[in-house]
């Protein structure tokens, strides 16, 4: 049986505070920075997510209310001009 000290279990730990790996900034090949709408594919994303939610059984109703505040989300995004820094776009929003 293994034995861990306790800075063995703090270090595997840790992968849970670990930011997600969101993959921007991004930049297309000649160097421009790409918005978030460039690079995720939101209706894609969107129809996956829900496809999740009838899958883990949410009721209808939840499915339907996160469907309107997502698509609400995606329609705020098509209207900025500045996407590239999703911590700027959460506050607009």
């Amino acid at each position: 049986m293994a034995e861990y000290s306790d800075t063995d279990q703090i270090k595997i730990s840790k992968k849970w505070f670990d930011p997600p790996n969101t993959g921007l900034p991004a930049y297309d090949d000649n160097g421009n920075l790409l918005s978030v709408l460039e690079v995720f594919n939101f209706p894609d994303m969107i129809e996956e997510y829900l496809i999740e939610l009838e899958i883990r059984n949410y009721s209808k109703n939840t499915i339907k209310t996160y469907k309107s505040i997502i698509t609400n989300f995606h329609e705020f995004l098509k209207t900025q001009d500045d996407l590239n820094d999703e911590k700027k776009i959460f506050k607009k929003f």
